[in-house]
């Protein structure tokens, strides 16, 4: 809903902290980039590697987000070279644990939020999209030890090995509570239901 000031935030917010870590004798700066630094990328051979970078639609205002923290983090390296400030990156996968928000509209946050309600699950697409998740707690830990052990200008992943479909993570909540049901844009009839729906 923000693209502009979630680009900004990237950009201006964390050029205001590397200035911040400068004045304090370059104090070490931790930057928590993201996964989504790695565009469209479709290799799923492997894990992503820190070097596999994808595609990102720069013309897109979704692009705020990925491309936001692709130029944070050429702003602390770059900042590292310029100034001496002392700069570490991380990358985390998709994170998950207590303590959510009702605001937070994430697929598999919607999956938990159905499976104590007791209700079915539904999902919008083929749920093909593969992810890697992190518990909170091992997030947190494993920002705390790149901070104190990672080399400077260095980007690391914060992800496990395993990944593992939208639909899995789905059909698991689903098994606890609920049944999983597809509604599918290019599925027969679901135009109608759609428009029934907002006729309703």
């Amino acid at each position: 809903e923000k693209p502009v000031e979630t680009l900004l935030s990237n950009v201006t917010g964390t050029r205001n902290l590397l200035e911040l870590a400068r004045k304090n004798q370059n104090c070490p700066f931790l930057f928590v980039s993201s996964g989504e630094v790695y565009g469209g990328n479709t290799c799923l051979e492997h894990p992503l590697l820190e070097n596999d970078y994808g595609y990102v639609d720069v013309l897109s205002p979704r692009s705020c987000y990925p491309m936001g923290k692709r130029a944070g983090e050429n702003l602390c390296v770059s900042w590292m070279q310029e100034y001496g400030t002392p700069v570490k990156i991380v990358r985390p996968c998709h994170t998950f644990g207590p303590n959510v928000t009702e605001s937070d509209n994430r697929a598999t946050v919607q999956f938990m939020k159905n499976v104590i309600r007791q209700e079915d699950i539904v999902l919008k697409s083929e749920g093909k999209q593969i992810r890697s998740y992190c518990y909170v707690a091992d997030c947190a830990s494993a920002l705390l030890f790149v901070l104190l052990n990672g080399e400077n200008a260095k980007a690391y992943n914060l992800a496990t090995d395993e990944t593992i479909s939208i639909r899995e993570f789905a059909e698991g909540c689903a098994n606890i509570a609920g049944k999983l049901k597809f509604e599918v844009k290019n599925a027969p009839g679901y135009r109608e239901r759609l428009e029934h729906g907002l006729k309703k």
